[in-house]
């Protein structure tokens, strides 16, 4: 016939297999659905460090929230106000960091909040968070901010990293159900206040 009705490609992705029995377009669907799963960061804002990144990260982690993807954080993100994540949404550093020279801008010296939405039934997620006083980790300056502040239940948190905050690396202050943080490194340079320390 000259359609080929009922003919099969040889090379057709369906019809090629790998050793453990997936097709060709199994495989190239479960990449597809990885990538899109995962938002890079690049599309919103500067990942040189460069400009102030404020609105382009709000943006992001509403979009995160919105669509259930994963905001991937790449480079150096400098922020100058506090970031509020909303709930429901998910973030991972990924080769990033996010960094604060300046705390004048900032919502009660805290760099970053989770939001609390006791409406949103999906949990918010965060897989590694850099959270910085300077633009190189290496080279931080101790500064009178708080890194992460928890305020909402149905949190998990993988890997938290801050650096510099001297008021804390992490503070919670939310109700104790269906939070989960599984490592949290905070560091400082020295101490001013021997009653406070990295974690509240």
């Amino acid at each position: 016939n000259t359609d080929m009705t009922g003919w099969v490609k040889t090379n057709a992705t369906r019809q090629i297999f790998d050793e453990s029995g997936l097709s060709q377009q199994e495989i190239n669907d479960s990449i597809k659905a990885e990538t899109l799963s995962r938002l890079p960061i690049s599309r919103f804002c500067d990942v040189t460090g460069v400009e102030p990144s404020d609105n382009g990260i709000a943006e992001a982690l509403a979009y995160s929230a919105l669509h259930g993807v994963m905001l991937e954080i790449t480079g150096k993100i400098r922020i100058t106000k506090t970031v509020v994540q909303p709930a429901g949404s998910s973030v991972d550093c990924v080769n990033g960091f996010v960094f604060c020279e300046n705390p004048a801008g900032l919502t009660n010296s805290e760099m970053w909040i989770i939001k609390d939405d006791v409406t949103i039934s999906k949990t918010t997620r965060i897989g590694t968070l850099i959270l910085s006083t300077g633009s190189d980790i290496s080279s931080f300056v101790d500064r009178d901010v708080a890194g992460l502040k928890v305020t909402s239940p149905k949190i998990t948190v993988t890997n938290l990293y801050t650096y510099g905050c001297r008021l804390g690396g992490l503070i919670t202050d939310a109700p104790a159900y269906e939070t989960d943080i599984k490592f949290a490194s905070c560091m400082i340079n020295s101490w001013t206040d021997k009653t406070r320390w990295g974690i509240d």
